[in-house]
C-alpha cells in the first residue's frame, strides 16, 4: 500500500515533454482487444489518442492494474485512430493479473516515457530480437518501413511457438531470419549464430537490440568488432517512471529517463556494469 501512495503522489507531477505538458496521472482506458499470441504472451490493444500521437519506437507506458500494482510496458504499436498496442508475457503477480483481464474492463495508462530508437540518419538498419524484446522492434521495424529504410531482422526464441508478430516482421523486412534453441523453426541455436547468414554485416548503419540482458550484451560485443554502431533497450525494475524515485539505477544513468535505449557511447560505460 505505502509503494502504491508512493507512485500516485509521484504520478500527480506534470513535467514538459516537447511543446506538450505530460502528465503523470494515470488514465483509465477500456481494453478493446486480448489476444493470446503465444502459451505465454497476450497482446492488449485499447485507445488512448495522446499516447497514440506521442509514442515511439522504443518507448514504454506505466500501466496500472487496480488493486494490483503498476508496471512498464514497451509500446509494441500505434494507429493513427488512436489504438495503442502492448505485448504482455505472464512472468509475475501483476501480469499475470493483467492476462485474467477481459474485453471491456479496465486499466490505468500514463507516458509515453523514455527515448525511443533513432532511424532518421540510417538506410541499412539491423535489428535484433529476443524473446518478448520484439515488441518494441516491430514497432521500430515498421517506422523503420515506412520510411523507407531497408531491414534486416534476425528473431530468436526457445522455440517456435514463442515467436509472434511475425507476419509483421516479414512484412516490414527485406530479410528474416530465425532462431530456435530448439530447431522448430529456422536456425538451430541463438540470435548470435544467425550472423553467419547475415552477408557483409559492417555495411549496416546501425543495430537495434531487445531482449535479454545477456544476448545484448553477446550481439553488442559481435557489433563493436563489426564496428556498427548500436542502439538497445535495456531493463530495470521501475516505479515513477520519469527519474525520481532512482530504483533504474544502472552505472550513472537512470533507464527509465536516459534510456530505456542506450546508443554506443552509453554503452561503452554500462557494459562496465554488466
Amino acid at each position: 500500500m505505502e509503494i502504491y501512495l508512493l507512485k500516485m503522489a509521484l504520478a500527480s507531477i506534470s513535467e514538459k515533454s516537447g511543446n506538450m505538458k505530460l502528465s503523470h496521472t494515470p488514465k483509465i482506458v477500456k481494453l478493446e482487444s486480448i489476444k493470446q499470441v503465444t502459451p505465454r504472451v497476450k497482446i492488449f490493444s485499447f485507445y488512448q489518442e495522446e499516447i497514440a500521437k506521442r509514442a515511439k519506437p522504443g518507448q514504454f507506458l506505466m500501466i496500472w492494474i487496480p488493486g494490483i500494482d503498476e508496471i512498464p510496458m514497451s509500446v509494441a504499436n500505434v494507429e493513427k485512430n488512436g489504438l495503442v498496442t502492448i505485448a504482455v508475457a505472464a512472468v509475475g503477480d501483476a501480469t499475470r493479473a493483467l492476462h485474467k483481464k477481459q474485453e471491456g474492463d479496465v486499466i490505468g495508462v500514463r507516458g509515453p516515457y523514455g527515448n525511443h530508437f533513432d532511424i532518421r540518419k540510417y538506410s541499412r538498419i539491423l535489428i535484433v530480437a529476443g524473446g518478448y524484446g520484439v515488441a518494441p522492434l516491430s514497432f521500430a521495424a515498421k517506422v523503420a518501413y515506412e520510411n523507407h529504410k531497408k531491414i534486416t531482422f534476425i528473431y530468436g526464441a526457445k522455440c517456435k511457438e514463442e515467436l509472434f508478430f511475425r507476419e509483421k516482421i516479414e512484412k516490414y523486412s527485406e530479410k528474416v531470419v530465425y532462431t530456435t534453441e530448439d530447431g522448430s523453426l529456422g536456425i538451430k541455436g541463438l540470435v548470435t549464430d544467425a550472423f553467419d547468414y547475415i552477408d557483409d554485416i559492417s555495411s549496416f548503419d546501425t543495430c537495434l537490440i531487445c531482449g535479454p540482458e545477456n544476448m545484448i550484451k553477446a550481439v553488442w560485443d559481435i557489433c563493436k568488432k563489426e564496428k556498427i554502431k548500436v542502439q538497445a533497450s535495456l531493463e530495470r525494475y521501475m516505479m515513477c517512471g520519469f527519474g525520481i524515485c532512482g530504483s533504474c539505477a544502472l552505472g550513472p544513468y537512470l533507464v527509465c529517463k536516459d534510456g530505456p535505449v542506450f546508443s554506443t557511447r552509453r554503452l561503452r560505460i554500462i557494459e562496465k556494469f554488466w
